[in-house]
């Protein structure tokens, strides 16, 4: 089970969030060469090295902590171990959103408030001295990437990845047939990510409304994403970015330190590795963009604290803007 874990009050970061949702397209950047990840190198140069400047540098942290001195959490839980009533009920609709054309969407800061509420408090499992590598990593990441992201204005990097059942995704593809809503989450092991991806899934009908499609890129194994899909009935592509340059190219992509993937593996029982295949304990900040059928960024957040995430109101609204 997972340590309680109090929210963190959003007004810290909240202008920065709002800024980069809102603030206009400032002019397009030039089109970058499409990442493909299948081959492991652009369609139109082979494919640089980080040390070559080329990918943003790796940072090495971890998921944030609370509120300093405050982090304490051994979430480790798949979503769908938890009941299936618990499921329906932070996704009732009592916790979702009224449209302007009459529907409802999920709210999923409603729905992580009620999945906090509903949870058993064991003892922690972590001590002081774990707690305090978690801290200072999250600490590390907080410095490392203060604004995490691409900007709205952005011009969104192109690129081909691998979805769930081995088949070939193109962005550009995408953005052709419509809007595309691009989230970017940490793995089918992270309960967060789960109550996002549940959310996002029953906001679908009204996301399709506007002619968009929703995409989520993962760093785990194509494995692991086809799992979600069967267990859970995702019906937008999940896609595995196994040589971590769409999370680089977004400016989402971390390494986990050393120190803190022995906590996770020893104290928390994770192992990124099984998930993301070996030597790789990377994860991206979670983050989620919504881009125009130009391949322009015209809504983006992302949050180096992974409880919080782009709520489906604020995705539709985006979409709506674009009409």
């Amino acid at each position: 089970m997972l340590a309680d874990m109090p929210l963190t009050p959003l007004i810290s970061t909240w202008p920065v969030q709002a800024n980069k949702m809102l603030a206009g397209a400032a002019g397009r950047a030039p089109q970058p060469p499409e990442i493909n990840a299948l081959s492991g190198r652009s369609r139109s140069e082979a494919a640089p090295s980080p040390a070559a400047g080329r990918w943003p540098r790796p940072h090495q942290s971890t998921c944030p902590a609370d509120a300093p001195g405050a982090f304490a959490t051994t979430e480790v839980l798949n979503m769908r171990k938890l009941p299936l009533l618990l499921t329906l009920l932070i996704l009732a609709p009592s916790a979702q959103a009224e449209t302007d054309s009459g529907g409802v969407l999920p709210s999923y800061q409603q729905a992580l408030e009620a999945y906090q509420a509903e949870r058993a408090s064991p003892p922690p499992k972590l001590d002081a001295a774990d707690r305090a590598v978690m801290e200072r990593a999250a600490a590390d990441l907080a410095d490392a990437m203060p604004e995490p992201g691409l900007a709205v204005g952005a011009r969104a990097p192109d690129f081909r990845l691998a979805n769930a059942f081995g088949e070939s995704v193109r962005l550009a593809e995408a953005l052709a047939q419509g809007p595309v809503v691009l989230t970017f989450y940490r793995g089918a092991w992270c309960p967060y990510c789960n109550l996002q991806l549940h959310a996002l899934q029953q906001a679908l009908p009204q996301i399709e409304a506007h002619g968009a499609q929703l995409i989520a890129v993962t760093p785990q194994l194509p494995d692991q994403s086809r799992k979600q899909v069967e267990e859970d009935g995702y019906p937008f592509e999940i896609l595995s970015d196994l040589d971590d340059r769409v999370m680089q190219a977004y400016d989402l992509y971390f390494e986990v330190p050393a120190d803190l993937n022995e906590v996770y593996q020893d104290r928390l029982d994770l192992d990124l590795a099984a998930y993301n295949g070996p030597g790789r304990h990377v994860l991206p900040v979670p983050a989620t963009f919504v881009i125009d059928t130009n391949g322009v960024i015209q809504a983006a957040f992302a949050d180096v604290d992974y409880r919080r995430r782009m709520e489906p109101a604020a995705i539709v609204a985006a979409l709506a803007a674009l009409e």
